[in-house]
């Protein structure tokens, strides 16, 4: 893999891309996507169909990648990592994608589509020439494993300064729990009418961890959680009000029983090797709704 090859590769991703958001057309995009980034996205053409305000996704940026990471490997399946921005507007912020080949003569495909974190600096990784290690996901060799990070961050968005794993990750420009995290939620949670309860719950992402070393034994790490928000009605014969992307999901505005919906985060970082007292950092992150449905 070179730089070269890396951004005729790009270049047909963004091409798919835009093609396949501007139509909405989700069997086009599978062409150059995959996993959680296909999901989402195609969770988005479906709400834009019912509701065009709603936020299109993210562009991938046309321009040439910054960062090329390949994994270092002769077997299949194998992934690369790069970095890429647009030239012509400077405030888009750079994206990172995480690309998977199946085999040798498969397309290269976007597993993960994350926007990077403002003034993010990424640590020195090995130049595209050398490539680098996939790590195990219980891999002893970061300050956490990517299991433990991916738990871990998803407590500090339910319930913050709370969680155990506070103190690990660096709040430092850290955006996503600013919108979603335990405030937002508390104040969402004071917000509802007394008929109603709004509850928060951690899901399972399936989207698998992918932890590429770095040159000072670190790891950057792509992983996948999601959290379901619960509406419940609690006083027969009253409703709760559906707006929103949540109401073109689930098909309704109104509902006597209640809703719930299902938000998808991916999230990349930068742990720390075993050792290291610095924290996680959050370099960026990719969110949205992706299903919503009356409760039963």
């Amino acid at each position: 893999m070179s730089e070269a090859q890396m951004n005729m590769i790009l270049e047909k991703i963004a091409s798919v891309a835009s093609a396949a958001d501007a139509a909405s057309d989700a069997t086009a995009l599978a062409a150059r996507f995959t996993g959680p980034a296909l999901e989402l996205r195609t969770a988005t053409y479906k709400i834009r169909a019912t509701d065009p305000s709603y936020d299109a996704p993210v562009p991938i940026p046309s321009g040439s990648a910054s960062v090329v990471l390949p994994q270092a490997t002769d077997q299949w399946p194998r992934t690369v990592f790069a970095i890429v921005s647009n030239p012509d507007d400077m405030t888009v912020a750079p994206m990172s994608l995480t690309l998977i080949q199946d085999t040798p003569r498969s397309d290269y495909k976007v597993y993960y589509a994350i926007p990077l974190e403002p003034n993010t600096v990424l640590p020195p990784v090995a130049p595209v020439t050398v490539g680098t290690a996939i790590l195990p996901n219980d891999t002893k060799l970061l300050s956490e494993t990517p299991a433990t990070v991916a738990a871990g961050y998803a407590d500090i968005l339910a319930i913050g300064e709370q969680s155990p794993s506070y103190a690990n990750f660096d709040a430092e420009g850290d955006t996503l729990r600013t919108a979603v995290g335990a405030q937002y939620k508390a104040e969402r949670s004071t917000g509802i009418k007394n008929t109603a309860t709004l509850t928060f719950g951690k899901v399972a992402g399936p989207g698998k961890s992918i932890a590429l070393a770095t040159n000072e034994s670190g790891a950057i790490v792509s992983l996948n959680i999601r959290e379901s928000v619960t509406a419940k009605v609690v006083v027969e014969g009253a409703d709760v009000t559906v707006e929103g992307g949540v109401a073109a999901a689930a098909g309704l505005t109104r509902s006597l029983k209640g809703v719930e919906a299902i938000y998808d985060y991916q999230l990349l970082f930068y742990i720390p090797p075993t050792g290291d007292t610095s924290k996680i950092k959050l370099l960026g992150f990719a969110q949205g709704l992706l299903t919503a449905q009356e409760l039963p």
